[in-house]
């Protein structure tokens, strides 16, 4: 069973061919297919060969930057969570400068407004 689509499985963006990079089929699930027996794991090998690979090529320099690949449309009459944006903006943006990994748990009801303050959060703080 494929867990994971192959555009995910790879860095390169899904419209070029990869060049710097292999798949690595694993037979796991999600959560599993990180987690190794051992350093003498063959997946772990051949994962461990892969990335340093890539470290040694310079490729890890050319790839784009994927994060930012939003797959909504923000709604153009969503309005307010200004103080939500604002408390995700101190927490992850300049949290980020002191380079500390910060988690924020945005939680509440269905239809609530929890994908449009992530959408709108994310286009306004897209390259910051």
């Amino acid at each position: 069973m494929q867990v994971v689509e192959k555009a995910s499985a790879l860095l390169t963006p899904a419209n070029e061919d990869p060049t710097y990079e292999d798949q690595i089929p694993v037979d796991d699930n999600h959560r599993g297919m990180c987690q190794f027996a051992s350093p003498e794991d063959e997946t772990y090998k051949a994962a461990t060969r892969s990335i340093k690979r890539l470290y040694e090529s310079g490729g890890l320099v050319d790839i784009p930057s994927v994060y930012y690949t939003i797959p909504h449309a923000a709604n153009p009459y969503f309005t307010g969570r200004n103080e939500i944006r604002q408390q995700l903006s101190d927490c992850l943006i300049f949290s980020r400068r002191e380079r500390l990994q910060q988690r924020f748990l945005l939680y509440g009801m269905g239809g609530s407004g929890k994908t449009q303050i992530c959408l709108k959060f994310t286009r306004e703080f897209k390259h910051k």
